[in-house]
């Protein structure tokens, strides 16, 4: 997979175009990111319609197949480098209480639908797990 998203990066400068090493690392972190989270979606659904589990429990097993895949992914894709699992679990909690504050906050005080609140929170907390991962996780 780095290959072809290093050739995809090689064609775009081959075309005059530069592209900063920062900048890659973001596209590689929300290509990672679209995969965990299309994995944390089938295999809740696995679990929830196919297994017959509750949907609380297959929601807690499709999110914790993503964070582990997250971790191994954002190491061999994103960064390039082991990651380090204890600050891994720690950015991810931060990032999840933030999350629940958030949204608890944009519905309760902004009156803003779930959907709206949700998709603000999703990018703040995409941005704190980034910036946890670059600086802490994985150097």
């Amino acid at each position: 997979m780095n290959k072809i998203l290093d050739s995809l990066f090689t064609a775009i400068e081959n075309t005059g175009i530069h592209i900063s090493a920062e900048l890659i690392t973001i596209v590689k972190y929300g290509f990672v990111g679209v995969i965990n989270t299309g994995i944390d979606y089938g295999i809740s659904m696995l679990c929830g319609y196919v297994l017959k589990l509750d949907k609380r429990l297959s929601t807690a097993i499709g999110y914790t197949v993503g964070l582990i895949c997250s971790f191994f992914l954002n190491g061999s894709i994103t960064f390039r480098t082991s990651g380090n699992p204890v600050p891994f679990l720690v950015v991810n909690a931060v990032s999840l209480g933030v999350s629940v504050l958030s949204v608890n906050f944009l519905l309760k005080k902004l009156k803003l639908p779930f959907w709206l609140a949700k998709g603000i929170t999703t990018v703040l907390t995409m941005a704190i797990n980034f910036v946890g991962y670059r600086f802490w996780a994985y150097r």
